[in-house]
């Protein structure tokens, strides 16, 4: 019998990262539920058959709020304040019918990185009234702990969320220390099993061999200190804004700027910057590119940046080639920790903390956001490239058992799709405990 899935949350394709999880869920339900499988996607701002897969329903997540509409205003106060004004989901209620699981597979949308998630707490509530089976899959969930009063309400709402698939240890640690548990298993992100494919030359040729990839990005950016700005000489001709701090632009394209030219000094001209978000206020490539401009006028060779129009796999292809990743998008250092490429990540999030520690076993490769320097940056990946083998026999290995945790979670769907009403009469933990303790999964 065929069963409906439908995918929940997730964002437009211009971020590759959301490409890659969509991707790489959609290929492990595939190989749970074989040919049974009817899956409907209610995703932010995707069209049916972006993703190659047109036989999949697209339909919006959102419904589109008019501005200043009484819908509108519920949305921004629940997203800045944690308040729970009901609406907005209506436009779901026929497909919700037809539906047997929903999956939230929004990445990192249950954290406070973009505001309270309130609107998906909502949406949950009204599966949850429906008395269909829902589940987290593939999440960084928290942490609340800089809002007590948000953290209770948020312990209480993922108690009753079927099971929570968390993609990395941070978030099953967390959880676990606000007393969220049973319902919580520890798999990986669905990027991890996102099959690469070589771009298509009449869109970009990769003629290059051996290289350093580079991804940098606004998120890292924004959080250039002032005393790091003293260095950047910076003019005044524009200016970036992210979550209320306002920087300037031209200090932070410097200051990257210097921290290339410096691994130029060390290693040579052979480095690709490679973007995985594009368009919009915080587009990779605009900024690589403005980097790579800048570094022309300091006398450098401009470094290739690949073209921005390339899919999530074609990316991770060329990412899959690079003899060492400096990634600072999360899904930029999936795709090569799933190539085995040694990686340094510039962290900005739980999300990309979380997964080095997992992919290392230390927080050795790991920058914060808020310190990224040159200095930082060479001695990781010094160290890096003195171990270069060791390190791709060790990431190869982790990266098999990560696809292999993150398969495993498509036969808990399953089973929760095949026992309805199983899961409608105890929930979530009762539930879980079951599968798990009889094998079912």
């Amino acid at each position: 019998m065929t069963k409906t899935l439908l995918l929940a949350g997730n964002g437009t394709f211009q971020n590759r990262g959301c490409e890659a999880i969509s991707r790489g869920t959609i290929e492990i339900l595939r190989q749970a539920f074989g040919s049974s499988l009817r899956i409907i996607d209610a995703s932010q701002g995707i069209t049916n058959g972006k993703s190659g897969e047109p036989d999949i329903q697209s339909v919006p997540f959102f419904p589109g709020f008019r501005k200043y509409s009484k819908a509108w205003g519920a949305y921004q106060l629940n997203r800045f304040f944690g308040t729970s004004f009901t609406g907005g989901f209506n436009h779901l209620q026929q497909v919700l019918s037809q539906v047997d699981v929903i999956l939230c597979i929004g990445g990192d949308n249950y954290s406070l990185d973009y505001g309270y998630p309130e609107v998906y707490v909502q949406f949950d509530r009204m599966v949850l009234s429906l008395k269909k089976p829902i589940a987290y899959f593939g999440v960084s969930v928290g942490p609340f702990s800089s809002d007590a009063r948000y953290e209770r309400k948020m312990k209480s709402h993922l108690s009753r969320i079927d099971a929570i698939f968390a993609r990395e240890t941070a978030t099953v640690s967390y959880l676990s220390s606000i007393g969220v548990a049973g319902n919580v298993h520890l798999i990986a992100d669905p990027a991890f099993v996102m099959r690469e494919e070589r771009p298509d030359p009449a869109k970009f040729v990769l003629e290059r061999s051996n290289f350093i990839g580079i991804n940098f990005s606004t998120t890292v950016g924004r959080w250039i200190t002032e005393r790091d700005q003293e260095y950047c000489h910076a003019g005044k001709n524009c200016s970036f804004t992210s979550n209320g701090n306002s920087k300037d632009i031209s200090s932070i394209i410097r200051h990257y700027a210097d921290i290339t030219a410096c691994l130029m000094d060390r290693y040579g001209d052979n480095l690709v910057f490679i973007p995985h978000v594009t368009g919009g206020a915080h587009c990779d490539h605009v900024f690589l590119s403005s980097i790579a401009d800048h570094l022309e006028t300091m006398g450098y060779q401009r470094p290739l940046v690949v073209p921005d129009t390339l899919t999530a796999p074609e990316y991770k292809w060329i990412i899959a080639r690079s003899r060492l990743f400096i990634g600072a998008r999360t899904h930029s250092t999936i795709a090569s920790f799933s190539s085995g490429v040694p990686t340094v990540t510039l962290a900005y999030s739980m999300k990309a903390r979380g997964l080095t520690q997992d992919m290392y076993g230390c927080d050795d490769f790991c920058i914060d956001g808020r310190q990224v320097s040159a200095k930082r940056l060479l001695a990781a990946t010094e160290r890096l490239l003195d171990g270069e083998e060791s390190y791709r026999g060790m990431l190869k290995s982790k990266a098999r058992e990560m696809a292999e945790k993150a398969y495993s979670a498509g036969n808990v769907v399953k089973q929760m799709a095949l026992l309805l009403f199983f899961f409608v009469l105890v929930r979530s933990n009762a539930a879980m405990d079951y599968f798990l303790d009889y094998g079912l999964c």
